[in-house]
């Protein structure tokens, strides 16, 4: 975490709408907010101390909130990719410092509208990806990555269905999610986590086959980490 001086500094600099006429405004230890930043902000209408609480805990530059897709088209026979923009921004962290900050600032950032999560997971063999959402509903984040289990014949809304239908039983918030997984935070474990960790088991069945191995390994893990997982390979 970066010394009191530089987040007061940084949030003179913002809170005065500093307009340096050069590409960024550097403040101590080389941390810079660049002007494109701003712009980043100002467009999506975002809390500029969404990004000092950011820059808080880590100096990466953001960018807008992207999601790309490949598909095959038939007529042409080759593989094109749709990129889709989204009402957010992004910037990179390592593994365990992308946890940290959702963690830290998932609470804060939902009462200013916005949603953190991990929208990329590397598993240390590069950055993770952590990305700001404009909105208040947590399925937003679902809908913006179009996660789903197409392997087993779920489709984005039959994922978000069974969530939602979860969510009502065992309060949680997720905390990650991509194209073929999910993750979530308990605000309220489930009482009898047997029970839960073999319908999650029916519903994904890779969390086990290609995961803890057995159901009672699930539920060893969900209550030892108060997190619940979901993953289609």
């Amino acid at each position: 975490m970066k010394n009191l001086s530089i987040i007061v500094l940084a949030t003179l600099l913002f809170g005065c709408g500093n307009t340096d006429k050069g590409n960024s405004t550097k403040v101590e230890n080389q941390i810079e907010i660049t002007t494109a930043e701003i712009s980043i902000l100002d467009s999506l209408k975002i809390d500029h101390d969404i990004l000092r609480s950011i820059r808080s805990f880590t100096d990466s530059s953001i960018s807008p909130l992207q999601t790309s897709f490949n598909f095959y088209n038939d007529s042409l026979k080759k593989v094109e990719t749709i990129v889709k923009k989204h009402k957010g921004f992004s910037f990179k962290a390592e593994q365990n410092e992308a946890r940290n900050i959702v963690l830290k600032l998932k609470d804060k950032l939902k009462t200013k509208g916005c949603l953190i999560y991990i929208s990329e997971a590397n598993f240390g063999y590069d950055l993770d990806q952590v990305s700001v959402l404009k909105g208040g509903d947590q399925f937003d984040i679902l809908r913006t990555e179009e996660t789903d289990g197409i392997n087993y014949g779920l489709e984005n809304e039959d994922v978000i269905q069974k969530l939602k239908e979860w969510n009502n039983k065992y309060p949680f918030q997720i905390i990650g999610a991509d194209l073929d997984w999910v993750e979530a935070v308990f605000i309220k474990k489930p009482k009898d986590m047997k029970a839960f960790s073999q319908e999650l088991y029916e519903f994904c069945p890779d969390i086990v086959d290609q995961g803890t191995g057995s159901v009672k390994e699930l539920e060893i893990e969900m209550n030892r980490s108060e997190t619940l997982y979901l993953w289609w390979d």
